[in-house]
């Protein structure tokens, strides 16, 4: 699915909190270890449901600050963020100061106590309204950097529109184009210098109600700053200076001798020009281009296919049991044919007998055509097929095919995205996936009478 297709929906603030209270309340009555790693997954799912939709939104309104409901929903999101904070707290506290903490950390990792921890120094639920203005007071210092429009050479260009301009053959024209740039900060001085000094005030602020001497303290814990200390950095510095800078230095000297510009004569104007005949730029049109890249990758791939990737916890159990259930299997998937296959049998073996992927003259998912073969390679009637998914991108393809479709939600998607892309039947587990198929009582769900993937 492409960024552009992918939904954006206003997030449900309201309900979230009322979710997040019973998470909290759940949690601190919770009798073991196993339950409150369980009700911790819930509240990742629900965590990463926001942070998508929020995401998307900002991204969006990055993108195009001129857009009103992306700007509108962009407002709303940074409005009621720090508000969602006000119940993130008490959650976060059940958990560290829970009875059966060792077994967590060992569960879920140290590192994920030790971020909270920092996570609650950084948050006071009196800081709300600073939160709230400091969100409004960044969204205007991108829109005013994004509102740039630049004349130069004839035509009105943006900020980031010069960038060729700095980088051209013609010295005159490199410095023009900074030049240029530089005219838009002139002119728009008096407000990005009252928007820095407000955020200045204000983050100060915050950090001074949460007991810091500075907001470079609390600077640092917001952006989760756990392995290293101040100290650490001032030497780093040191280190930067010491070794770096003459490093740098070496490395623009050179520059400035294949540009043909004497040392003592190179300045900020020849910073972005690498070659005397040009930077380098992408040789063909964009598809000659994104065709070389594909094809790549693609090689890259097959020789590196298995790096960081392992079938799902419990996988090859439910794999084993539909084996001796006598349900015949199959893959079908967007990724290139050869690595489907190789990885099929690399990490499946015989368990699953056809494997397709994408391929000259068969349309990708949520195309059917892929689904229709797998049925015909392997001799399977779709009468008696259920097609099984971690995505919205599945639940399509198997609508197109006419098959009932078994979302999952250890995957790609989690159970609430599902849900809203119109998932009718979603299994948590392939333990609760395998008996479900196999017609076997579940907890989650009645037999069902479809034997063939």
């Amino acid at each position: 699915m492409k960024f552009s297709e992918m939904p954006y929906t206003r997030p449900d603030y309201a309900a979230a909190a009322k979710e997040l209270d019973s998470l909290t309340a759940r949690l601190r009555g919770a009798a073991s270890a196993q339950e409150q790693v369980a009700l911790y997954k819930e509240y990742e799912t629900l965590l990463s449901h926001l942070s998508t939709q929020a995401t998307l939104c900002s991204i969006r309104h990055t993108v195009d600050t001129r857009d009103a409901f992306y700007e509108e929903e962009n407002n709303y999101n940074d409005e009621q963020a720090p508000l969602l904070e006000e119940k993130l707290q008490p959650f976060r506290q059940a958990l560290l100061a829970s009875p059966y903490r060792a077994e967590l950390e060992e569960s879920l990792g140290k590192l994920l106590f030790q971020n909270m921890e920092l996570e609650e120094k950084a948050f006071s639920p009196e800081i709300v309204p600073l939160m709230q203005e400091e969100n409004r007071l960044a969204n205007e210092y991108q829109k005013l950097y994004a509102s740039a429009q630049i004349p130069f050479m004839g035509k009105t260009v943006t900020v980031a529109q010069l960038g060729p301009y700095k980088e051209s053959t013609d010295r005159a024209t490199r410095r023009a184009a900074l030049e240029a740039e530089g005219s838009f900060f002139d002119e728009n001085r008096e407000q990005f210098d009252e928007l820095f000094d407000k955020l200045v005030k204000n983050r100060t602020q915050q950090a001074k109600a949460l007991g810091f001497d500075s907001f470079v303290e609390l600077g640092a814990i917001r952006r989760m700053r756990n392995c290293y200390t101040p100290a650490d950095v001032a030497s780093f510095r040191d280190q930067v200076v010491g070794d770096l800078v003459p490093l740098t230095v070496k490395i623009k000297e050179r520059q400035a001798k294949r540009l043909g510009i004497a040392w003592e004569d190179f300045t900020f104007t020849d910073n972005a020009l690498s070659y005397k005949d040009g930077s380098a730029t992408p040789q063909g049109t964009p598809e000659e281009v994104e065709a070389r890249c594909l094809a790549d990758f693609r090689a890259h791939y097959l020789l590196n296919m298995e790096h960081r990737t392992a079938p799902y916890p419990g996988v090859l159990d439910l794999l084993d049991g539909l084996n001796k259930a006598s349900v015949k299997l199959a893959v079908v998937s967007n990724k290139f044919d050869g690595a489907v296959k190789g990885l099929c049998q690399t990490y499946f073996g015989d368990r699953v007998k056809v494997a397709i992927g994408e391929s000259q003259g068969v349309a990708r998912k949520p195309a059917p055509d892929t689904v229709f073969r797998a049925l015909k390679e392997l001799g399977a009637d779709a009468q008696s097929a259920v097609y099984v998914g971690d995505s919205e991108v599945d639940i399509q393809t198997a609508r197109n095919s006419g098959l009932p479709c078994l979302s999952v939600s250890w995957g790609f998607r989690d159970e609430q995205f599902l849900k809203e892309q119109g998932a009718q039947q979603i299994c948590s587990s392939p333990a609760a996936l395998l008996a479900l198929l196999t017609g076997e009582q579940s907890d989650e769900f009645p037999p069902i009478s479809h034997r063939d993937l």
